[in-house]
């Protein structure tokens, strides 16, 4: 996967209910690894990834993201 452009990213998460509080705060603390995360206590596996875009602009823009798949 691919975003072209400078201004947004794509990342993987594991989304769930405490994510929703816990990413605003580790966006902000710019995620030290000795913080504590609500969302690690609900399975404490982290194994259920999302794809996640984040806007990084200061103005709405129209994006592209860019997917190839390769399989047999």
């Amino acid at each position: 996967m691919f975003v072209p452009g400078s201004t947004g990213a794509l990342t993987t998460i594991e989304y769930e209910p405490g994510l929703l509080t816990d990413f605003p705060l580790a966006l902000e603390r710019l995620a030290p690894k000795d913080a504590p995360y609500e969302h690690e206590n609900r399975w404490h596996d982290g194994t259920l990834q999302q794809i996640v875009f984040l806007e990084l602009d200061i103005r709405p823009r129209d994006r592209t993201i860019v997917v190839q798949l390769v399989g047999d």
